[in-house]
């Protein structure tokens, strides 16, 4: 499987600009091909916006949230033998409880774009 993931990551890398929602990918490209981005929320509020989002109860949300971030876990480990938590791992780290969407999509353009300015005159790499 991860063979197959490695391949489609980067051929779609390789063929435009693409983003990436969850896969590792930020495991699998070099840190110079873009832009790592982890957004994170405290529980009570993802809790909050689940069982608003499905209609379930608090119990229920909690659960599949846990479930969620159990399959994260595993596959990170499994595929990456690598915590999938370290913010190290990131360029950018942002709670979403404290942003608009389009607040925190213009502040991941604007990451993305400095860091093309910053290592571009550094380094023989196309960001």
């Amino acid at each position: 499987f991860v063979v197959y993931l490695e391949r489609i990551v980067f051929l779609a890398a390789m063929y435009g600009h693409v983003v990436f929602v969850g896969r590792g990918a930020q495991c699998i490209l070099p840190r110079a091909s873009g832009i790592a981005v982890r957004l994170v929320a405290p529980l009570e509020w993802r809790i909050q916006r689940r069982m608003s989002r499905h209609h379930i109860s608090r119990n229920q949300a909690r659960k599949e949230i846990e479930e969620i971030e159990t399959g994260r876990r595993e596959f990170y480990r499994r595929y990456f033998q690598h915590d999938c938590s370290a913010a190290s791992d990131f360029d950018l780290v942002l709670n979403v409880s404290r942003f608009s969407p389009s607040t925190i999509a213009q502040q991941i353009v604007e990451a993305y774009e400095r860091i093309e300015l910053d290592i571009a005159p550094n380094a023989n790499v196309h960001v």
